[in-house]
């Protein structure tokens, strides 16, 4: 009976800690374009400051900060191991994911006072039923990618990394934090739907003849 090859090989580590920080890297500039599109759409309205902005602000900030929040946790619970790893190898630093998150800023609120409801049904409609769906695709693409990024690391057949160290991270780490940020995000996108949903159908009512 063959036992198990036990490899840490740092090149190696390091390599799937810039392939990690690559992909978060995307995933943040994912979100910048969502934030964006939600705050071109223009909105006029009596309730614009005391409703919509405070609104958009609320469901595009949550957004940010759980996504952000999210993506900070998984990159350290990556760490807490290769960091472990890093003591009993003797190296001193480089095996960390060294990943800042970019944080998009809130443009400014696009809402503007106004006696009556006046908006771009199709404009907002397009961002609901088009844009929204396309970026959710393209984030849940980029989170699940994550489960490929670590099968994908050489083993130690292959001067690569192997043991329970890797067993850990790619069976519990990344199974458990792939699923966190997949929920906040589609929690997230749901959120953002309703409340454009709900401002197209306060100016659909404001318009009814009924």
């Amino acid at each position: 009976m063959t036992g198990q090859l036990i490899g840490v090989n740092p090149a190696a580590i390091q390599e799937y800690a810039g392939s990690v920080s690559d992909n978060l890297g995307m995933v943040a500039n994912e979100l910048t374009e969502v934030v964006q599109g939600g705050f071109s759409l223009r909105y006029t309205g009596p309730d614009a400051n005391e409703k919509f902005n405070p609104g958009l602000a609320k469901v595009m900030g949550n957004l940010v900060t759980g996504a952000t929040e999210t993506m900070v946790a998984y990159i350290a619970a990556i760490n807490t191991v290769t960091s472990n790893i890093a003591r009993s190898l003797g190296v001193h630093g480089g095996l960390e994911i060294d990943f800042q998150p970019k944080v998009p800023e809130l443009p400014p609120l696009p809402g503007q006072t106004g006696a009556t409801v006046q908006i771009d049904v199709d404009q907002f409609n397009t961002y609901i039923n088009v844009t929204l769906p396309a970026h959710e695709k393209r984030l849940v693409d980029l989170i699940n990618d994550n489960t490929r990024l670590i099968q994908v690391v050489r083993p130690a057949e292959n001067d690569g990394w192997s043991g329970s160290a890797r067993d850990h991270v790619q069976g519990t780490v990344v199974p458990q934090q792939v699923e966190a940020l997949m929920q906040v995000v589609r929690e997230s996108v749901v959120n953002v739907n309703n409340f454009m949903t709900e401002a197209v159908e306060r100016a659909t009512q404001a318009d009814s003849v009924a």
